[in-house]
């Protein structure tokens, strides 16, 4: 795993490729364009698979428009996760909203649902979903990632 955080993504051009999935969706969505608190991770999930997955996270934007925003932890076009800011929790047994930004992520498969969650609460907690061993270690690493971003500033 490799990650880079607290950057200004207005001049990022991820791997060799200008045109990479990656590169246009960060133009697209403008993720970072007025942020300096961008975090970008590669995630290398087997020896025999020389493409890593890659995840980006605008931490001011999800903070300040938390409701829309998205980030991303693609492979290819058809290989990838969403992941949405998580804007409520439980409090006394009921549900409830926060009252500004987000106490964590949640990442959601192609079809939207959710598969796993980490909480930024406390010390911070992981939630897996039920599925393939393969997928389980991929998200937990992107969750740990989101958990260490501030130690690796």
């Amino acid at each position: 795993m490799y990650c880079v955080s607290r950057f200004n993504a207005k001049a990022l051009e991820i791997g060799k490729n200008p045109n990479s999935l990656l590169n246009i969706g960060l133009d697209i969505l403008g993720i970072g364009s007025a942020s300096s608190n961008n975090y970008y991770v590669q995630i290398f999930t087997s020896d025999k698979d020389a493409r890593p997955w890659e995840m980006v996270i605008d931490n001011q934007l999800s903070q300040a428009r938390p409701k829309e925003y998205v980030g991303y932890l693609a492979k290819s076009r058809t290989e990838y996760y969403s992941i949405v800011p998580v804007t409520k929790m439980e409090i006394k047994g009921k549900p409830g909203n926060i009252l500004a930004g987000s106490i964590g992520f949640e990442f959601r498969d192609a079809q939207g649902r959710s598969v796993a969650a980490v909480s930024f609460i406390n010390r911070g907690m992981v939630f897996l979903g039920k599925s393939s061993a393969e997928e389980r270690f991929l998200l937990a690493n992107a969750c740990t990632a989101l958990l260490l971003q501030d130690v690796i500033e």
